[in-house]
Protein backbone atom coordinates (compact mmCIF):
# COMPACT_ATOMS: atom_id res chain seq x y z
CA UNK A 1 0.00 0.00 0.00
CA UNK A 2 1.45 3.39 -0.94
CA UNK A 3 2.35 5.64 1.91
CA UNK A 4 -0.10 8.43 2.58
CA UNK A 5 1.37 11.91 2.63
CA UNK A 6 -0.22 14.36 5.03
CA UNK A 7 -1.34 17.60 3.47
CA UNK A 8 0.42 20.71 4.63
CA UNK A 9 -1.86 23.32 6.14
CA UNK A 10 -0.54 26.79 5.50
CA UNK A 11 -0.39 29.05 8.52
CA UNK A 12 -0.68 32.79 8.81
CA UNK A 13 1.42 34.44 11.48
CA UNK A 14 0.37 37.73 12.97
CA UNK A 15 2.84 39.11 15.48
CA UNK A 16 1.40 40.79 18.55
CA UNK A 17 3.48 42.18 21.38
CA UNK A 18 2.80 41.23 24.98
CA UNK A 19 0.23 38.53 24.25
CA UNK A 20 -0.54 36.17 27.12
CA UNK A 21 -3.64 34.02 26.73
CA UNK A 22 -4.47 30.29 26.83
CA UNK A 23 -4.15 28.35 23.59
CA UNK A 24 -7.19 26.99 21.76
CA UNK A 25 -7.93 24.94 18.58
CA UNK A 26 -8.54 28.17 16.70
CA UNK A 27 -5.93 30.48 18.24
CA UNK A 28 -2.61 29.24 19.61
CA UNK A 29 -0.11 31.48 21.37
CA UNK A 30 3.57 30.84 20.74
CA UNK A 31 5.33 32.47 23.69
CA UNK A 32 8.73 32.32 22.03
CA UNK A 33 7.62 34.23 18.95
CA UNK A 34 4.84 36.12 20.73
CA UNK A 35 2.52 35.51 17.81
CA UNK A 36 -1.00 34.47 17.09
CA UNK A 37 -1.05 31.40 14.88
CA UNK A 38 -4.13 31.19 12.75
CA UNK A 39 -4.60 27.94 10.84
CA UNK A 40 -6.73 27.61 7.78
CA UNK A 41 -9.57 26.27 9.93
CA UNK A 42 -9.82 29.64 11.68
CA UNK A 43 -10.44 31.33 8.35
CA UNK A 44 -12.69 28.59 7.00
CA UNK A 45 -15.47 29.72 4.77
CA UNK A 46 -19.06 28.65 5.03
CA UNK A 47 -20.99 27.10 2.14
CA UNK A 48 -22.09 30.46 0.79
CA UNK A 49 -18.49 31.73 0.76
CA UNK A 50 -18.77 34.04 3.79
CA UNK A 51 -16.24 34.27 6.59
CA UNK A 52 -18.17 32.56 9.38
CA UNK A 53 -16.54 34.41 12.27
CA UNK A 54 -17.78 37.77 10.93
CA UNK A 55 -21.35 36.77 11.76
CA UNK A 56 -20.50 36.71 15.44
CA UNK A 57 -18.70 40.03 15.69
CA UNK A 58 -20.32 43.40 16.37
CA UNK A 59 -20.59 45.56 13.29
CA UNK A 60 -19.30 48.56 15.19
CA UNK A 61 -15.92 46.88 15.65
CA UNK A 62 -15.74 45.82 12.01
CA UNK A 63 -16.70 49.32 10.86
CA UNK A 64 -14.02 50.84 13.06
CA UNK A 65 -11.35 48.56 11.56
CA UNK A 66 -12.48 48.97 7.95
CA UNK A 67 -12.62 52.75 8.26
CA UNK A 68 -8.84 52.83 8.80
CA UNK A 69 -8.16 51.09 5.50
CA UNK A 70 -7.46 52.65 2.15
CA UNK A 71 -10.64 53.08 0.04
CA UNK A 72 -9.24 50.65 -2.53
CA UNK A 73 -8.78 48.04 0.20
CA UNK A 74 -12.39 48.54 1.29
CA UNK A 75 -13.46 48.07 -2.33
CA UNK A 76 -11.55 44.82 -2.61
CA UNK A 77 -12.98 43.61 0.68
CA UNK A 78 -16.51 44.27 -0.55
CA UNK A 79 -15.77 42.11 -3.60
CA UNK A 80 -14.07 39.26 -1.76
CA UNK A 81 -17.19 37.47 -0.46
CA UNK A 82 -20.93 37.76 -0.33
CA UNK A 83 -20.96 38.35 3.41
CA UNK A 84 -18.49 41.22 3.26
CA UNK A 85 -20.36 42.73 0.33
CA UNK A 86 -23.62 42.66 2.29
CA UNK A 87 -21.88 44.34 5.22
CA UNK A 88 -20.01 47.03 3.30
CA UNK A 89 -22.82 47.83 0.86
CA UNK A 90 -25.48 48.27 3.51
CA UNK A 91 -26.66 51.81 4.35
CA UNK A 92 -25.27 51.46 7.88
CA UNK A 93 -21.71 51.17 6.50
CA UNK A 94 -21.77 54.65 4.95
CA UNK A 95 -19.49 55.98 7.68
CA UNK A 96 -16.83 53.40 6.72
CA UNK A 97 -16.61 54.75 3.18
CA UNK A 98 -16.76 58.37 4.26
CA UNK A 99 -13.97 57.92 6.81
CA UNK A 100 -11.80 55.90 4.42
CA UNK A 101 -12.17 58.57 1.72
CA UNK A 102 -11.47 61.39 4.18
CA UNK A 103 -8.18 59.73 5.13
CA UNK A 104 -6.81 60.38 1.62
CA UNK A 105 -4.85 63.61 1.54
CA UNK A 106 -6.28 66.24 -0.79
CA UNK A 107 -9.07 64.06 -2.19
CA UNK A 108 -12.20 66.14 -2.99
CA UNK A 109 -15.45 65.18 -1.32
CA UNK A 110 -17.76 62.66 -2.94
CA UNK A 111 -20.00 64.35 -5.56
CA UNK A 112 -23.75 64.24 -5.14
CA UNK A 113 -24.30 62.22 -8.31
CA UNK A 114 -22.15 59.31 -7.08
CA UNK A 115 -22.23 57.05 -4.06
CA UNK A 116 -19.12 56.68 -1.92
CA UNK A 117 -18.27 53.19 -3.31
CA UNK A 118 -18.71 54.51 -6.87
CA UNK A 119 -16.44 57.46 -6.16
CA UNK A 120 -13.82 55.19 -4.57
CA UNK A 121 -13.92 52.95 -7.63
CA UNK A 122 -13.57 55.93 -9.96
CA UNK A 123 -10.63 57.39 -8.06
CA UNK A 124 -8.63 54.27 -7.16
CA UNK A 125 -9.72 51.29 -9.22
CA UNK A 126 -7.66 50.45 -12.31
CA UNK A 127 -10.33 48.76 -14.45
CA UNK A 128 -12.10 50.17 -17.48
CA UNK A 129 -15.73 50.81 -16.58
CA UNK A 130 -16.89 49.46 -19.93
CA UNK A 131 -14.78 46.40 -20.82
CA UNK A 132 -13.07 45.80 -17.42
CA UNK A 133 -9.61 46.01 -18.98
CA UNK A 134 -6.86 46.26 -16.37
CA UNK A 135 -4.26 48.94 -15.67
CA UNK A 136 -6.36 51.78 -17.08
CA UNK A 137 -5.09 55.17 -15.94
CA UNK A 138 -7.28 57.55 -17.94
CA UNK A 139 -10.01 58.93 -15.67
CA UNK A 140 -12.57 61.25 -17.23
CA UNK A 141 -13.78 62.99 -14.10
CA UNK A 142 -16.41 65.13 -15.82
CA UNK A 143 -18.14 61.99 -17.13
CA UNK A 144 -17.50 59.91 -13.98
CA UNK A 145 -15.87 57.07 -15.91
CA UNK A 146 -12.51 55.39 -16.32
CA UNK A 147 -11.99 54.19 -19.87
CA UNK A 148 -9.38 52.50 -21.99
CA UNK A 149 -8.45 53.89 -25.41
CA UNK A 150 -10.50 51.27 -27.22
CA UNK A 151 -13.69 52.13 -25.35
CA UNK A 152 -13.16 55.88 -25.80
CA UNK A 153 -13.76 55.45 -29.53
CA UNK A 154 -16.77 53.25 -28.80
CA UNK A 155 -18.59 55.12 -26.04
CA UNK A 156 -17.77 58.75 -26.87
CA UNK A 157 -19.16 60.59 -29.88
CA UNK A 158 -18.48 63.84 -31.73
CA UNK A 159 -20.75 66.88 -31.60
CA UNK A 160 -21.87 66.17 -35.16
CA UNK A 161 -23.11 62.70 -34.17
CA UNK A 162 -24.76 64.11 -31.04
CA UNK A 163 -26.71 66.75 -32.95
CA UNK A 164 -28.01 64.12 -35.33
CA UNK A 165 -29.42 62.24 -32.32
CA UNK A 166 -31.30 65.27 -30.94
CA UNK A 167 -35.00 65.80 -31.74
CA UNK A 168 -35.50 68.01 -34.77
CA UNK A 169 -37.62 70.54 -32.85
CA UNK A 170 -34.72 71.34 -30.51
CA UNK A 171 -31.98 73.84 -31.23
CA UNK A 172 -29.27 73.69 -28.56
CA UNK A 173 -26.62 76.32 -29.23
CA UNK A 174 -23.87 74.97 -26.96
CA UNK A 175 -24.01 71.24 -26.37
CA UNK A 176 -21.01 71.36 -24.03
CA UNK A 177 -23.02 73.51 -21.61
CA UNK A 178 -25.47 70.64 -21.04
CA UNK A 179 -24.04 67.29 -22.13
CA UNK A 180 -21.07 65.73 -20.27
CA UNK A 181 -17.97 65.71 -22.46
CA UNK A 182 -14.23 65.13 -22.50
CA UNK A 183 -11.35 66.60 -24.49
CA UNK A 184 -9.53 63.70 -26.10
CA UNK A 185 -6.68 63.24 -26.58
CA UNK A 186 -5.31 65.58 -23.95
CA UNK A 187 -4.33 68.90 -25.52
CA UNK A 188 -0.65 69.45 -26.26
CA UNK A 189 1.50 71.93 -28.10
CA UNK A 190 0.68 70.59 -31.55
CA UNK A 191 -2.46 68.68 -30.57
CA UNK A 192 -5.53 70.70 -29.59
CA UNK A 193 -7.75 67.72 -28.75
CA UNK A 194 -11.37 67.09 -29.71
CA UNK A 195 -14.57 67.48 -27.70
CA UNK A 196 -16.27 64.10 -27.35
CA UNK A 197 -19.57 63.47 -25.60
CA UNK A 198 -20.31 60.54 -23.31
CA UNK A 199 -22.72 58.37 -25.31
CA UNK A 200 -24.56 56.59 -22.43
CA UNK A 201 -25.29 59.88 -20.64
CA UNK A 202 -26.21 61.59 -23.92
CA UNK A 203 -28.74 58.85 -24.65
CA UNK A 204 -30.22 59.25 -21.15
CA UNK A 205 -30.48 63.02 -21.64
CA UNK A 206 -32.17 62.59 -25.02
CA UNK A 207 -34.77 60.24 -23.51
CA UNK A 208 -35.55 62.93 -20.94
CA UNK A 209 -35.76 65.53 -23.70
CA UNK A 210 -38.28 63.50 -25.65
CA UNK A 211 -40.54 63.32 -22.59
CA UNK A 212 -40.10 67.04 -21.97
CA UNK A 213 -41.03 67.93 -25.55
CA UNK A 214 -44.20 65.85 -25.32
CA UNK A 215 -45.34 67.60 -22.14
CA UNK A 216 -44.83 71.37 -22.21
CA UNK A 217 -42.33 72.31 -24.92
CA UNK A 218 -41.58 75.85 -23.78
CA UNK A 219 -41.71 75.93 -19.98
CA UNK A 220 -40.51 72.38 -19.36
CA UNK A 221 -37.66 72.63 -21.84
CA UNK A 222 -36.43 75.88 -20.31
CA UNK A 223 -36.49 74.41 -16.79
CA UNK A 224 -34.78 71.24 -18.00
CA UNK A 225 -32.01 73.20 -19.73
CA UNK A 226 -31.33 75.32 -16.64
CA UNK A 227 -31.20 72.26 -14.40
CA UNK A 228 -28.82 70.36 -16.67
CA UNK A 229 -26.63 73.43 -17.16
CA UNK A 230 -26.31 73.80 -13.39
CA UNK A 231 -25.47 70.11 -13.01
CA UNK A 232 -22.88 70.40 -15.76
CA UNK A 233 -21.27 73.41 -14.11
CA UNK A 234 -21.03 71.62 -10.76
CA UNK A 235 -19.67 68.51 -12.45
CA UNK A 236 -16.96 70.45 -14.27
CA UNK A 237 -15.92 72.28 -11.11
CA UNK A 238 -15.62 69.03 -9.20
CA UNK A 239 -13.77 67.42 -12.13
CA UNK A 240 -11.13 70.16 -12.03
CA UNK A 241 -10.57 69.52 -8.32
CA UNK A 242 -10.25 65.80 -8.91
CA UNK A 243 -7.85 66.29 -11.79
CA UNK A 244 -5.69 68.56 -9.65
CA UNK A 245 -5.68 65.97 -6.85
CA UNK A 246 -4.84 63.16 -9.28
CA UNK A 247 -1.88 65.12 -10.64
CA UNK A 248 -0.45 65.94 -7.21
CA UNK A 249 -1.43 63.01 -4.99
CA UNK A 250 -2.87 60.26 -7.15
CA UNK A 251 0.46 58.48 -7.62
CA UNK A 252 0.45 57.57 -3.90
CA UNK A 253 -2.43 55.13 -4.19
CA UNK A 254 -1.53 51.44 -3.73
CA UNK A 255 -1.11 49.27 -6.80
CA UNK A 256 -2.37 46.06 -5.19
CA UNK A 257 -4.60 45.02 -2.34
CA UNK A 258 -2.64 44.84 0.91
CA UNK A 259 -4.34 41.92 2.61
CA UNK A 260 -1.82 41.73 5.46
CA UNK A 261 -3.48 44.53 7.42
CA UNK A 262 -6.92 42.96 7.13
CA UNK A 263 -5.68 39.50 8.13
CA UNK A 264 -3.88 40.96 11.13
CA UNK A 265 -6.94 42.87 12.29
CA UNK A 266 -9.26 39.90 11.78
CA UNK A 267 -6.86 37.64 13.67
CA UNK A 268 -6.82 40.10 16.54
CA UNK A 269 -10.61 40.19 16.51
CA UNK A 270 -10.79 36.40 16.58
CA UNK A 271 -8.46 36.41 19.57
CA UNK A 272 -10.60 38.92 21.43
CA UNK A 273 -13.79 37.05 20.54
CA UNK A 274 -12.35 33.54 20.83
CA UNK A 275 -14.95 32.38 23.37
CA UNK A 276 -17.82 33.33 21.08
CA UNK A 277 -16.17 31.89 17.96
CA UNK A 278 -15.43 28.54 19.59
CA UNK A 279 -19.10 28.04 20.39
CA UNK A 280 -19.87 27.64 16.70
Amino acid sequence: MPRRIARYKPRIWVYVHEVDAPASPVLAIDKNLQAIQCTRSSLARSKDGDLSMLRNMPLDILYEIFSHLHPLDVLHLSRSSRGLRDILMSPSSLSVWQTALSNIEGLPSCPTDLTEPQFASLAFDRHCHFCLARNVRDVFWSCRVRSCKKCVHKYFISEYTLRRMLPEVLDIHRCEAIFPYIVYPKPGRNRPGQILYHLPMAEAYIRDLEEVVLSLPDEALSAWSKQKSLEQLQRLQHARLCQSWSTRWGYRRPEEFNVTIVVALLALLMFLWRDTVLQF
